[in-house]
């Protein structure tokens, strides 16, 4: 395995949080906007990766647990060119949906525009992860997923929009 640091930079990154901190309610972006990313609800649990040094959060065991950012409230994270999203994920299935990231906004009086991406366990047991976009008229929603994570293994989720359409790749 490559360890972190030895990636090459992305100077296009917007948001990137290694989580190296290891300790505290902080944790802080790496990439150019350098947001500061404060841990709220419940003491977060921080841990690493095996072999890997890669710092990790839990934010299961279904207590209320959320990185906040403040800061990235802005017109770089709205997301609504091209983008890609991607983070590693331990998922262990407790509940029907557990979101991962999330920006909602409110816009022309309509709750809930931005995109989010969660995890979703339907009735068939298929865990699956979906990512949701919203805008701003009435019934404007785009959503694409990728089916078939392990329970309790590490996943790369990754999705991928361009102006054309909404592709998922894991």
């Amino acid at each position: 395995m490559i360890g972190y640091d030895k990636l090459a930079l992305n100077h296009q990154i917007l948001l990137d949080l290694p989580f190296r901190e290891a300790t505290g309610l902080i944790t802080h972006d790496v990439a150019k906007p350098h947001h500061i990313a404060s841990l709220a609800g419940h003491a977060p649990v921080w841990g690493e990766i095996a072999l890997s040094g890669l710092g990790v959060l839990e934010f299961g065991a279904g207590l209320n647990r959320y990185l906040e950012i403040p800061a990235a409230d802005t017109v770089d994270l709205d997301f609504t060119g091209d983008f890609t999203l991607a983070t590693w994920i331990y998922p262990v299935y407790t509940a029907l949906a557990m979101i991962i990231m999330c920006r909602n906004t409110t816009g022309e009086g309509i709750v809930g525009c931005g995109w989010c991406m969660y995890l979703y366990n339907n009735l068939l047991f298929t865990p699956s992860t979906l990512l949701s976009l919203r805008t701003n008229q009435v019934g404007s929603r785009t959503e694409c997923y990728a089916a078939g994570f392990p329970d309790s293994e590490w996943q790369l989720v990754g999705f991928s929009r361009d102006s054309a359409g909404l592709t998922a790749t894991c």
